[in-house]
């Protein structure tokens, strides 16, 4: 099955109503085995949400519950349960701790503090931790999927912090989102804009202020790298909406620099065979079509006489970089799909292979994150190099040498007297200068923990905090090309009178002034700056990209 027909089958379980283009309510179905990226970011993006779970999801749950219990009367010694945890694995915990052991699970491990993750992961680590609690492997009873969902419908948000996890199980922050799921007075949550202690915010909600917790279910939340899974989700979304962002910045840098527009033919692309090559290309020739600038004609009005044959690599191969993020996010996006309905926990409830109806307890090491910090690691690597590409055509916009005639400096009115964008294409290295400090890999760091018996951790969590921080950056990073290349297409315009613009990019240079005001002597060059990073948060100039070039394509077949 393709991924699109994957896709096509997990959202037919859930109920998306887009009227007016992106969703406007959605509710997904929860089974454990049919969420995917794509869910995801409609839930994120819709007005409207709601989540509740299969009849067979129940049923799973109902039935693996049934047997943790069995094993509890039992007295079976099962890791996090009936022992303790870590390098207090053989302590045994008796009756009457049980229960009192899952409230100092939580206690203990939410050590984190300063920074929060963005509120939209905090809701994906809920939905995630619920719908992997669907497969029922994990014995925790339905009511405690049922809190989550609650917490998640009733739109209360748990405040969790960055700090304090080595991506191994993630432990630190989903203990945090577990004091909120308790109703602890430890815990912080947002409702509607307000943040408070999480019993008095899950009361404003209509929800109990507190709810405990069973054997076992302490752990359940907080074992299996789901913030890890949560982020790199987000992240994936955010990327989609940069892969048209880099493709309209580069559409007006060619016009800009009148480029030579054959380095996009369509059978040069196919030639090579990588998909994500040819979808951006495909992107970027929908962006320029009707354009006059990059002719022949229009680099004779700036005085080429002659053919310019070919342009430097930055424009050259900006298809190949820029498919290059579109394939690595797409096989990042594979394997998210898997992790979000995988069994993420230790130790796991599996059903006997050759009696199904028998069932075994399993210790293992299924909540490591290492190929989700090795997969954020390597995202950072190619965000921050296409980061790289976009600021090599912005050192090349400031030149009157590489830009074929463009003013240096892209001064307008006396040059000298003006001294034009130089600094504010010099804030665009100083900021790649930082990203590629961030994008060194975390998850070669690994450092030993708990007197030897976590002598291995992913670090995931730091290589997703880098990633997170990269991101913005990259947003940054492209505000400063769209800046540069807005003005170069309005110094030169005198010249290129009677030669339209491609459609796309058209549009794109009029919503860049419908807030930057037209070239002119210097004035304080931050607030134009800070106006298009505005279009490019709001979303306006992605809509753009967006009405030329479609919306986000899956390069993989």
């Amino acid at each position: 099955m393709s991924l699109t027909e994957q896709t096509d089958a997990r959202e037919s379980r859930s109920h998306i109503d887009t009227t007016g283009g992106s969703p406007k309510r959605i509710e997904i179905v929860l089974d454990g085995s049919s969420l995917s990226v794509d869910l995801l970011e409609k839930y994120l993006n819709a007005d409207e949400t709601r989540v509740t779970i299969s009849p067979d999801a129940v049923e799973r749950v109902n039935a693996a519950n049934a047997v943790l219990q069995d094993w509890l009367k039992e007295k079976k010694p099962i890791y996090g349960v009936t022992r303790g945890l870590g390098p207090l694995k053989d302590k045994i915990l008796n009756e009457d701790e049980e229960i009192e052991f899952q409230k100092r699970i939580l206690v203990s491990h939410a050590t984190g503090f300063r920074q929060l993750f963005p509120d939209d992961i905090a809701r994906l680590a809920l939905l995630i931790r619920a719908n992997v609690s669907c497969i029922g492997t994990f014995g925790s009873r339905l009511t405690l999927i049922e809190r989550m969902l609650d917490v998640l419908n009733a739109g209360v948000i748990p405040q969790i912090p960055v700090d304090g996890s080595l991506g191994s199980g993630d432990l630190q922050p989903m203990a945090a989102l577990g004091l909120v799921l308790t109703g602890s007075e430890h815990g912080r949550a947002k409702y509607r804009g307000e943040v408070g202690p999480a019993p008095e915010i899950l009361a404003k909600a209509g929800l109990a202020p507190s709810f405990e917790l069973a054997t076992g279910e302490a752990l359940s939340i907080i074992s299996g790298s789901t913030m890890l899974a949560a982020g790199t989700s987000y992240i994936l979304c955010q990327l989609r909406r940069q892969m048209a962002l880099i493709d309209g910045a580069y559409a007006m840098t060619m016009e800009a620099v009148r480029g030579e527009i054959q380095a996009l033919d369509p059978r040069t692309h196919a030639a090579r065979h990588h998909p994500g090559q040819i979808e951006a290309a495909r992107s970027m020739r929908s962006l320029l079509i009707g354009s006059h600038w990059t002719t022949d004609e229009g680099r004779a009005r700036l005085g080429e006489t002659a053919p310019r044959v070919q342009d430097a690599v930055s424009l050259r191969s900006s298809p190949h970089i820029h498919g290059s993020m579109r394939i690595v996010a797409d096989r990042v996006t594979e394997d998210i799909d898997r992790e979000i309905n995988a069994s993420t926990l230790n130790p796991l409830i599996l059903r006997n292979d050759e009696n199904p109806e028998q069932f075994e307890i399993a210790m293992g090491g299924n909540y490591d994150g290492s190929h989700l910090a090795h997969q954020l690691d390597f995202l950072s690597i190619v965000v921050t190099d296409c980061a790289g590409l976009s600021a090599a055509r912005g050192s090349r916009l400031i030149s009157n040498r590489a830009s074929y005639g463009l003013p240096e400096n892209l001064a307008a009115g006396h040059p000298g007297l003006n001294s034009g964008l130089v600094q504010v294409q010099s804030l665009q290295l100083s900021i790649l200068g930082q990203m590629r400090q961030l994008a060194n890999p975390a998850s070669i760091h690994s450092l030993t923990a708990k007197d030897m018996q976590e002598d291995h951790n992913s670090m995931g969590n730091a290589s997703l905090s880098d990633l997170l921080a990269n991101i913005g950056h990259f947003d940054e990073v492209l505000a400063v090309e769209y800046l540069l290349a807005a003005q170069a297409i309005d110094i030169i315009r005198p010249k290129m009178e009677g030669l339209p613009l491609g459609s796309g990019t058209s549009a794109l240079h009029e919503v860049v002034r419908t807030c930057v005001a037209p070239p002119g002597d210097d004035r304080f060059y931050k607030d134009d700056l800070m106006a298009v990073l505005d279009l490019i948060q709001s979303g306006e100039l992605i809509a753009t990209v967006q009405r030329f070039t479609g919306h986000f394509r899956r390069s993989l077949p």
